[in-house]
């Protein structure tokens, strides 16, 4: 560690000693204070918008309202004004973000959307209902497991997979009647996912 400081006080613009001190903060416990190292890295520096994202990245894995609402802002404005133009990098990250709210969610209940929802800008987008909540996370795990490359490795095939489980899990159930069987009869009414819109 007091190498990556001396590195990271002599020269700003390093931002591979702000990645470091950032690492050994994070092993110890200590999330504040690597977000401080990542915060320092200045605006030319060609690590700001790498420095940007691990920052949203921090902020999603804290399960509190506070730092959903962190996440949440700066995802935005990494997206709109900070640099991040690679979508498939936004949809890993909206995702994150996505998990923590629902966590949020389970633990804390409904309340939780609209203290998000007060604390944020309305340009910054937050879902109303659990339900829909859960329909932008199980189509992010779609997109994510499309963006699985297709390769004859068996782990892309398991992850593209496992991506898929997860999006069919998190999907809200909705009752739905089946069509009738043919030669006369209906099928009794069971839930099923209910369709993406």
């Amino acid at each position: 560690m007091l190498f990556y400081d001396a590195v990271w006080r002599r020269n700003h613009a390093l931002g591979a000693a702000a990645f470091g001190l950032a690492r050994i903060h994070l092993a110890r416990h200590s999330p504040d204070r690597a977000l401080a190292s990542l915060d320092g890295v200045p605006p030319d520096s060609r690590h700001r918008t790498a420095a940007r994202t691990a920052m949203v990245r921090i902020h999603a894995g804290t399960p509190t309202v506070a730092s959903a609402t962190r996440a949440h802002g700066a995802l935005h404005r990494l997206a709109g004004h900070e640099g991040l133009t690679d979508r498939q990098a936004r949809e890993r990250l909206t995702a994150e973000l996505r998990e923590q709210l629902l966590e949020l969610v389970r633990a804390q209940g409904p309340d939780v959307f609209v203290q998000l929802r007060a604390a944020l800008p309305a340009a910054v987008p937050v879902p109303s209902t659990e339900r829909e909540l859960r329909e932008q996370l199980s189509a992010s795990y779609r997109r994510l497991a499309k963006q699985v490359p297709r390769t004859d490795r068996a782990e892309g095939a398991a992850l593209a997979e496992a991506l898929l489980d997860k999006a069919y899990s998190t999907r809200p159930l909705g009752l739905r009647h089946a069509r009738p069987r043919a030669g006369g009869g209906a099928r009794p009414w069971r839930l099923r996912p209910a369709p993406h819109r």
